[in-house]
């Protein structure tokens, strides 16, 4: 079990900063676009998504 261990560690690191980074960002342009619909269209013409 302690061989395994620290593989299993390994193996989840980057998984949960993955997932981490893609849901934080995820939401964060969810708040966003609801938050300023209006707003982002006149402070940031040239983002396109």
């Amino acid at each position: 079990m302690n061989f395994q261990y620290p593989y299993a560690l390994l193996l989840l690191i980057p998984v949960w900063i993955w997932a981490f980074i893609y849901y934080k960002n995820k939401i964060y342009l969810k708040k966003w676009k609801f938050v300023f619909q209006e707003e982002e269209k006149v402070l940031f013409p040239n983002l396109k998504t």
